[in-house]
């Protein structure tokens, strides 16, 4: 045999074992993360799909007017699936069920399945395709890309710097303090508040600055029962609604003016004494 004859026999075994190859690949029929091991026209070696065209390899779908699809799901890579039948609906998919999962999706002329859980033999299929969804991981998945860590620092707005002693803000001006020992109090007019005292209501409202209605009359919440308002603590704190002076108070206050020193003198025993 001339060594022409050996060059033309090696070529056309090469050329057959290329257009072998060639059909092999051409038969996964990628779709999503996966691929067709079966489709209606070309079997299972799956290079095309020729029948009906409400199936598409395209949207990996099939449609109809007459609630004519259905679906299967099977664990594993088979070329028919008929095990977790879905409902039957005039659209399905082969959606995102997971690796190692095949799914077969087909198309008849009307619903085949019925009431009792039977088959209608009189259904006839138009189309079907069946996609595997790819082999999972042994082991693992595989190593991911590194992406660095980003670190990131706060941004810290310092506080303002706060000069002189800070003041105090009561939490009432109702409330007094609990006094240490014996402490020497000096009553406060507080503007505005001795009118509010012991007013006339019939609700909250009725009664300004946070005083309450008490029994027709507004009163310190703190101390309903205290006609002074103050709750006892400091008394002339919030001056009388309606103050009243006696003949009593008259008398010894003119007695002071004509006695002089010592009747102001008397005047201020007596007041103490009252």
């Amino acid at each position: 045999m001339s060594r022409l004859v050996r060059l033309l026999i090696l070529f056309a075994v090469w050329t057959a074992a290329f257009g072998a190859g060639a059909v092999k690949v051409q038969a996964l029929i990628n779709f999503g993360g996966g691929y067709y091991v079966n489709l209606c026209g070309s079997g299972t070696s799956a290079t095309s799909y020729s029948c009906d065209p409400g199936c598409s390899v395209q949207t990996g779908s099939c449609q109809s007017n007459n609630q004519g699809v259905v679906k299967w799901l099977c664990s594993g890579k088979w070329d028919q699936c008929l095990e977790s039948e879905s409902g039957w609906s005039n659209f399905e998919d082969v959606d995102s069920p997971g690796c190692g999962k095949t799914v077969q999706v087909s198309l008849f002329d009307k619903k085949c399945r019925m009431q009792d859980g039977g088959w209608d033999e009189s259904c006839r299929l138009l189309g079907y395709m069946v996609w595997y969804s790819g082999d999972c991981w042994v082991g693992g998945s595989p190593t991911p890309t590194r992406v660095p860590a980003v670190t990131l620092t706060p941004t810290v707005t310092p506080r303002p710097q706060v000069t002189g002693t800070p003041t105090a803000t009561p939490g009432s001006k109702f409330g007094s303090p609990t006094p240490t020992g014996k402490v020497s109090l000096t009553p406060t007019k507080i503007p505005g508040v001795g009118s509010i005292c012991g007013k006339s209501c019939s609700k909250g409202s009725d009664c300004e600055a946070g005083f309450t209605c008490a029994d027709g009359v507004c009163r310190n919440p703190s101390c309903p029962s205290d006609a002074s308002c103050f709750c006892g603590d400091v008394k002339g704190a919030i001056a009388d609604k309606n103050p009243q002076t006696g003949w009593g108070e008259w008398f010894l206050l003119l007695a002071a003016a004509v006695i002089g020193p010592a009747g102001w003198k008397l005047y201020q025993m007596a007041k103490n004494e009252v």
